[in-house]
Formats: structure tokens, sequence, C-alpha cells
């Protein structure tokens, strides 16, 4: 079989394909597709941006719920100071380590290599 010869010498390589008007807009429509939710995910107002402001909504709730808690804590404890003068002497005692008369306080130091006693 032999290959009809084109002017120029050139061999045509196989029937042309033509495509229908739908082929062409299923085409243009994946394209369009393809394109608008790469634009979607990776724009600067897309999804990825979303999802990284919920991962710091989310460590921002866990930080302010830990805030919270340490606020409800020292409301108790200055409540405590108000009314409780025990409290007051406990946190003397503990914190500016005060004493009562004739009371002894003692410190007990850690022993490491830089306070050991060296012969």
């Amino acid at each position: 079989m032999n290959a009809p010869i084109l002017r120029g010498g050139a061999i045509p390589s196989g029937p042309r394909k033509n495509f229908s008007t739908y082929q062409r807009l299923t085409l243009l429509s994946l394209v369009f597709f393809f394109v608008m939710l790469m634009v979607a995910l990776f724009h600067e107002d897309g999804l990825m941006t979303v999802f990284k402001f919920q991962d710091e909504l989310h460590s921002l709730d866990q930080s302010n719920r830990v805030l919270r808690e340490e606020n409800a804590q020292l409301g108790r404890e200055i409540q405590a100071l108000k009314q409780d003068p025990y409290a007051i002497e406990k946190l003397a005692r503990e914190k500016l380590n005060l004493a009562k008369s004739g009371e002894m306080v003692y410190h007990i130091v850690p022993m490491n290599e830089k306070n050991q006693i060296r012969p």
C-alpha cells in the first residue's frame, strides 16, 4: 500500500482527527475547571489560607482557655488573701521567707557539682 505523496515530498501521518463541538467544549470546560481549582487552592485568599487560619484559630482558642483557667486561679488566690489571714501568712512564709518571732528558717540547697565540698 503506497502512501500518497503531498507537494514538497511530505507524507501524511494519518487521517486528521476533527474534534466535534461537544468534545471541544468538554475539553475547554475541564481546562477551565482545573485552572479554577488551582486558583481556589493556592491563591492568597484560597483554601490553603483558610486552613492555615483555622489552625491558628484553634491554637489561639487553646491559649485563651489556658489563660482563663490561670485567671480564675489568680481570682481564687485574691479572694483567699482578702478573707483568710492564714493565706496571707502562708504566702509570706513561702514567697518572702518570713518567720514568726522565735522560729528559725532552714534553706536546704540540693547538692550538685558546683556546691560540693572538696577536701
